[in-house]
């Protein structure tokens, strides 16, 4: 299912350029390239470069769920690819395990 959304994505245009991650023909290897590059230029040129990182772990769990699915349907997602999104997205649960030893779900 995965591959139908991220190819409903691609045909509407609809990813930025710039996301390298989980596109064909793309990895993130390729952007760390990219941006290697162009730090090195700006730094030959003795131009300053800042780098921010990210770490995007957990981002569904911080975003207005029902917003999202608001969005994707007025770009056009709709039927059981907006279902699939909008169930994963509801009352999403965790738990842990390490070394055989299991946590409570937590929501």
């Amino acid at each position: 299912m995965a591959s139908i959304f991220t190819s409903f994505l691609d045909a509407h245009h609809l990813l930025n350029t710039k996301q390298f991650g989980f596109r064909k023909g793309n990895s993130a290897a390729d952007l760390l390239l990219l941006q290697s590059a162009a730090w090195n230029h700006s730094l030959d040129r003795g131009l300053d470069s800042f780098v921010v990182a990210l770490n995007r772990a957990g981002a569904f769990d911080r975003v207005w769920h029902q917003g999202i699915i608001a969005k994707l349907g007025s770009l056009g997602v709709c039927g059981a690819l907006l279902n699939l999104i909008q169930d994963y997205l509801n009352c999403r649960t965790l738990r842990m395990v390490v070394s055989c030893h299991t946590s409570n779900y937590s929501p």
